[in-house]
C-alpha cells in the first residue's frame, strides 16, 4: 500500500530499541513525566515467545527511561488471565506474584533502576482489572493479591471500573469501594465514559468530585484517567472517529476539569494505542500520511 502522498506505507514495531528510544525522546521533548508500562500477564504465561518479547520490551523501556530521565512503573493487566489453563483462579493470580518476584525482581532487577517510579520510597506497581466483570478471582482473592504487593514493600495502584464506589456498570456483582480500600491509589478507567465537553462536565460532577472526596476521606490517593479521543474502527469495526479529538480541545478540557479540582496528576490513555485511536504520540495529520486502501483517523479529522 502507498500513502496518500505517494510514499510507501510502512509500519514500526515497538519491539525495536530505536523505536522505544524515539518514544522516550518525544516524551522528554514534550514534558511527559513517564509511563505506566503495561504487561498483559496472560501472554507471558501461555507462550515463552511472548514472555521473551515482553521481557525484552522491559529491558528497552528501562534503558530509554534512564537515558531520557523519564519515570516508568509496571502495570500488570489481568485482562485475559482467566483464559490461562490453571486449576483455579487463585493459581492464576499467584502467577502474578511469581512474575514480579522471580522475573521483574530476580531476573531483570527492574526496581533497581534510578528511574523506576517510587512513592514514599516504595516502588510503584499498578494492578489493572480489579473488580471488572468478567473477573479473575473473587474480591477477597484480588484483595489478597494487592495486599501481597504491599507486603513486598510496593505502593499499589489499582485500575478499576468508573463505578467502583457504588458497584454496577462494568463491576462484577458485589464489588464496591470496600474492596478498593486496601489499595494505595485508585485509578478508574474512564476511556469511553464521556465523549464531548458536556458529558465530560457531567463526569466531573458525578464521578471525579465524589471520587476525590471519598478518597480524601479514606486516606487513599486518586489518579484519574483522561484520553484524547477514541475510535476502534480499524481494530474491530464501529464508528469512525467515534469520540472526536476536537483538534485537541477534548483532552485539554479534561485536564482543565482535573485542575479545577486541584488534581495534579493523571494517567493519559494511551501512549501508542493507534488501534483504538487514543495514541498521544505523533500521528498522521491528513490523508497524505495514511494508506490509500483503508481508513485511519487523522488529527485534521475535526478541522
Amino acid at each position: 500500500a502507498r500513502l496518500g502522498g505517494g510514499a510507501p506505507a510502512q509500519l514500526f514495531s515497538d519491539y525495536h530499541l530505536d523505536v522505544t528510544d524515539k518514544q522516550f525522546s518525544l516524551m522528554q521533548a514534550n514534558g511527559i513525566d513517564g509511563v505506566a508500562f503495561q504487561r498483559f500477564i496472560w501472554e507471558v504465561l501461555v507462550d515463552p515467545r511472548f514472555k521473551a518479547n515482553r521481557d525484552t520490551d522491559e529491558v528497552h523501556v528501562r534503558a530509554c527511561a534512564e537515558k531520557y530521565q523519564r519515570l516508568f512503573y509496571l502495570t500488570y493487566d489481568l485482562t485475559g488471565l482467566g483464559n490461562v489453563t490453571a486449576t483455579s483462579d487463585q493459581v492464576r493470580l499467584d502467577s502474578v506474584e511469581g512474575d514480579w518476584k522471580n522475573n521483574m525482581l530476580g531476573k531483570l532487577h527492574m526496581t533497581s533502576s534510578t528511574m523506576y517510579a517510587t512513592q514514599g520510597g516504595k516502588p510503584v506497581v499498578q494492578i489493572w482489572g480489579i473488580g471488572y466483570n468478567p473477573s479473575t478471582g473473587t474480591s477477597a482473592q484480588q484483595d489478597s493479591l494487592i495486599t501481597w504487593f504491599k507486603q513486598q514493600g510496593c505502593y499499589v495502584i489499582i485500575g478499576v471500573p468508573i463505578d467502583w464506589r457504588k458497584g454496577g456498570g462494568a463491576c462484577v456483582a458485589g464489588f464496591d469501594s470496600v474492596q478498593c480500600s486496601v489499595a494505595n491509589m485508585i485509578s478508574p478507567w474512564a476511556v469511553g465514559a464521556y465523549s464531548d465537553t458536556t458529558s465530560a462536565n457531567t463526569y466531573k460532577t458525578n464521578y471525579l468530585t465524589p471520587d476525590l472526596a471519598y478518597c480524601k476521606r479514606m486516606g487513599i490517593d486518586y489518579q484519574p484517567v483522561i484520553f484524547p479521543g477514541f475510535s476502534w474502527s480499524n481494530w474491530n469495526g464501529g464508528a469512525q472517529n467515534q469520540i472526536p479529538r476536537n483538534s485537541g480541545l477534548f483532552l485539554w478540557h479534561e485536564a482543565e476539569n482535573l485542575r479545577a479540582l486541584n488534581i495534579k496528576t493523571a494517567e493519559i490513555a494511551m501512549m501508542d494505542e493507534y488501534d483504538e485511536g487514543t495514541a498521544i504520540l505523533p500521528m498522521a495529520d491528513s490523508y497524505y500520511l495514511i494508506p490509500t486502501n483503508q481508513y485511519f483517523v487523522t488529527t485534521s479529522a475535526d478541522g
